[in-house]
Formats: C-alpha cells, sequence, structure tokens
C-alpha cells in the first residue's frame, strides 16, 4: 500500500538520522552524566574512572554544586564525563541552582550513570531519578558493596528488570573493571556504526530530512482520513523537493543567494 511505502522511506530516513548522530558522538563524545543523591559517591566515581582525585570527596552532602566536566578516552572513542550535584530538596539557593543544572543535564546526556547507595534504603528521589532517566540509556550503579548492605535489590530488579546494574565500590575499586568493560559494550552497541552504510554529515541535509519526517507523517494522515489525494500528493512533491536540496536535483532560491553572495561567477 501507500502508506507501507511511506513508512518504507519513513525508516530509511530516520536511520540516516542515526547515523548523523553517531558522527557526532565520535567526534563531540559520548555525553555521559553521572547522577544520584547527595552522598551516595558520585564524586569518587568520577575520580576512579579519571584515574585522579579531580572532584572533592567529603562526608558532608552537597558539596558538588556546580557540574563537572571531564573527557574520558575509551579506545577509539571519547565519553564526556559530567559529575552532578546531588538530587535532593533544599532551602541554600546555590546548592538548589546546582540541582537545576543536574535536571538540565539529565535532558541533554546520552548515556546516565546512576548512583545507588547500597548501604541505605531506596529513597523516593532514587525513583524519581530512575523515572527521569529511564527513556535514555541508562545504567544504575549500586555504589558502596563495602558496606552492609540495605538496599532492596529484588525490589529494584522487579520495578526495573531491564535496566542494567552494576555493582561497585567506588571507595576501594571493586566492581571498577567491571562497569568500565560494561560502558564500553554499551556504547559499542548503542552509539557507534556497525557497518559502513550512507551516512550523512551535513547539519543542514540532518534538518532538510527531520522536515521531510514530518510532513511524511501529515501525507499519512491525509490518506487515513480520506482526504483527496492532491493533498497527500502536494506533500510527496513537497518531501521530493526537500531531498533533491540533499542530491542537488533541486535547488532552492536561498542556496543560490549562497552561492551568488560568496563566489564570483562570471558571464
Amino acid at each position: 500500500t501507500i502508506i507501507e511505502m511511506i513508512e518504507n522511506v519513513q525508516n530509511q530516513l530516520s536511520q540516516l538520522i542515526s547515523r548523523f548522530n553517531i558522527r557526532s558522538y565520535i567526534f563531540d563524545g559520548i555525553k555521559t552524566v553521572i547522577i544520584g543523591r547527595p552522598n551516595v559517591g558520585k564524586s569518587s566515581l568520577l575520580n576512579q574512572l579519571l584515574l585522579e582525585e579531580r572532584a572533592i570527596v567529603d562526608q558532608e552532602p552537597g558539596t558538588t554544586r556546580d557540574t563537572i566536566e571531564e573527557v574520558l578516552h575509551f579506545g577509539k572513542f571519547n565519553i564526556k564525563l559530567i559529575d552532578t550535584a546531588g538530587i535532593r530538596k533544599t532551602n541554600q539557593s546555590v546548592e538548589y541552582k546546582g540541582i537545576e543544572r543536574t535536571y538540565k543535564s539529565i535532558e541533554k546526556a546520552d548515556l546516565i550513570l546512576l548512583v545507588l547507595d547500597l548501604s541505605e534504603t531506596l529513597k523516593n528521589d532514587d525513583f524519581e531519578m530512575i523515572e527521569l532517566s529511564k527513556e535514555k540509556e541508562l545504567i544504575i550503579i549500586l555504589n558502596k558493596m563495602d558496606l552492609n548492605q540495605k538496599l532492596d535489590e529484588q525490589k529494584l530488579n522487579n520495578l526495573y528488570p531491564h535496566i542494567p546494574k552494576i555493582k561497585i565500590s567506588a571507595k576501594t575499586g571493586e566492581g571498577l573493571d567491571n562497569l568500565r568493560d560494561f560502558i564500553k559494550k554499551t556504547i559499542e552497541e548503542k552509539f557507534l556504526p556497525s557497518d559502513d552504510s550512507i551516512s550523512i554529515v551535513n547539519l543542514r541535509h540532518k534538518i532538510l530530512i527531520e522536515k521531510s519526517l514530518n510532513i511524511l507523517d501529515n501525507c499519512k494522515n491525509a490518506l487515513n482520513s480520506g482526504m483527496s489525494y492532491e493533498f497527500p500528493a502536494f506533500d510527496i512533491q513537497e518531501v521530493l523537493d526537500l531531498l533533491g536540496q540533499i542530491t542537488g536535483e533541486t535547488t532552492p532560491d536561498d542556496v543560490l543567494d549562497i552561492i551568488f553572495s560568496r563566489f564570483c561567477i562570471g558571464k
């Protein structure tokens, strides 16, 4: 059917968008955000992953008031490690601003490392952070395995069976090699290209494809609602024009203006 053909085109265009994002992961690094309640060991984890003392570690909750960014080399790719302020309810304006930045970091993250404290029972803030992050690529890190365990792992597994969980001790380093291997595996499977398929490298091309995908959605809606064929036909022609700007088959006026403004073209 026509709708099936449109969906096939949309699938191929979506793959081009995904490959564009993959290239940005390779060149810009994978934004990996460390989140968790105060004093669960986020900064200790950052220092362990970097193999240096980059973040201040203290028993006083709320020590980290702002995001800390560092680049970590993982073989052929980089990850941009971001340590964030612990999420909790607070009346301190400085700490509150840090927590606001944490929420913004979650929105922009590619990969999230959520640190939970094995030596404490699960708190409402823990569940809130899981719910905020579960649509992203998420790894739950169960820290402080060197202490007596109070966290209910069974409850966590029952509620979130598909989210991977890794036990570590950021203090002793136990489990860190396993975590590094798992992060590397996750990145290779989820973020890096698996073949030499066609990809786009131009942001303008990405925008044109995104516009095309939206128009094709409108086209399907028009067909499903029984509108006259001239309306979806107009949508399809508009998509062909947009994609033609990528292949060079159509040249919009604004592109021509850019060409003439940058080059001296004689008669």
